[in-house]
This record gives C-alpha cells, structure tokens and sequence, in this order.
C-alpha cells in the first residue's frame, strides 16, 4: 500500500515538472500535445513544433540538434499524411507532388541521421551537436556520392579497376568541381543542418583575439576554434592557425 502511495507521488511529481516545462515551451493548452512514444516527446498540433521529454529534475534530455531533426520528421510525416488525404487535381497537381516530394525526402534524411547514432556510442539523448553534426556531414557526402553516379556525373566504368584511394580522390575531385550544381532534396535538407561554411579571414580574425603564447604549441588552439566554429573544417583551421 506505501510503495503504491509513493509511485503515484512520483508520478505526480514527475507529471508537474513535465507539464511546467511544457508550459514554458509552449503556451497551448495540454490537449494540444500529443505524446510521440517513438520520438521520446510531445508534438503540438497548433505550433507544429516537437516539445523533448525532460526528466525528473526537468532537465531537457535532447541535444538543440537532434530535437531540431526529429521535429522536422514529425513535421514531414504531418505534411504527407495531409497531402495524401488531401490529393490536388488541376494546375495544383504538380505543385502538390513537389511539396510531398520534398516531406518525403525530410523524412528519409531525418530517419537515416538518427539511424547513424550508434555510431557515436552514445544513446541519442547522451550525443552533442557536435556528435550530430559529424552525423550530418557524414550522410551529406555519402548522399553527394550516391547522386554523382545517380545523375550520371559519374560512370562505373569511371572507377573501374580503381583503388579505393583513388575512388576516393576521383569523387572528392568531381564533387569539388561540380559544387552547387550537385544537389538534391536530400543533400539541401541536410545542408540545413550544417553551420554557415567558415572563411579563412573569419577564422584569422578569431585567432587574432586569443594569446597564443600561453600554448606550448599553437595547434592547442584548436580547441577554441573549433568550439567558436562548430562544424568548422578542422583541415581549414588547423592551414590558418599555423600560417599565423
């Protein structure tokens, strides 16, 4: 009888800790928000936004990253629920068709990404951006590789009888001289995630900030550009640190 009194306390505990933490999330009333069991958190039907479960102590158990992926799938999922209820007929058929297209694709980039988290050997509420970013980057160039061939910018015969090495430098080479002008829904939709792209005279203006005389080597620097930079290419920042 006391152990059953004291579970239903916890719950109640529990139950106001996630309803105030919601409460400053989101001013909707509660029968807004439905329970995603799978996502591990709450959708809200008005704000269509994705709303992570929290702990006993109210702490949010989800990286900014993660929860913005994951509220975009279940955006998607919405999306293409309401388009197939609702099919266009019409001029409206082709405008109709993108917009699945591209709920389509948001899902398939969301799925994959968090399909790629045991790969950091954390459970997804334990990674950092940093450990999702690295996710991100990982899917987009394996994503440009798969539409070099897809798009016939590339030929099998291309790399036939090829070393792996030079596979790798063949595709690194063709997605650098095609640049923009590679690109799907996929490849834009992970490109979202990734942070604005760092230049050499913005990581030089950083660098002129910091004392580095108080390293015994400059590369220890690199801690701080990275974190000032998140995503930044480390081979980028590690060329400016040591020209300096």
């Amino acid at each position: 009888m006391k152990k059953d009194l004291q579970d239903a306390r916890n719950r109640i505990e529990k139950a106001k800790v996630a309803y105030q933490f919601l409460r400053e999330t989101c001013n909707h009333p509660p029968d807004k928000l439905i329970w995603k069991h799978k996502y591990g958190g709450y959708y809200c039907d008005d704000c269509e936004q994705f709303l992570p479960r929290t702990n006993i102590e109210g702490k949010v158990t989800m990286n900014k990253q993660l929860k913005w992926i994951k509220e975009d799938l279940v955006i998607a999922m919405k999306q293409e629920i309401e388009i197939k209820k609702n099919p266009a007929d019409g001029d409206f058929i082709v405008s109709q068709q993108d917009s699945l297209d591209k709920a389509i694709a948001q899902k398939t980039v969301s799925r994959a990404i968090i399909s790629m988290i045991p790969e950091t050997g954390k459970k997804p509420n334990d990674t950092t951006e940093e450990d999702i970013l690295k996710l991100v980057k990982k899917y987009a160039a394996h994503e440009k590789e798969r539409s070099l061939y897809e798009l016939s910018y590339l030929k099998r015969e291309d790399v036939e009888g090829k070393s792996a090495s030079e596979v790798k430098k063949i595709v690194k080479n063709k997605i650098q001289d095609l640049g923009d002008e590679l690109t799907s829904y996929p490849i834009e939709i992970a490109k979202r995630y990734l942070p604005k792209a760092v230049s050499e005279d913005e990581i030089t203006e950083f660098i002129s900030t910091l004392d580095l005389t108080q390293f015994k080597n400059k590369l220890q620097a690199m801690g701080l550009i990275m974190k000032e930079f998140p995503g930044c290419d480390g081979n980028l920042a590690k060329k400016v640190l040591l020209s300096i």
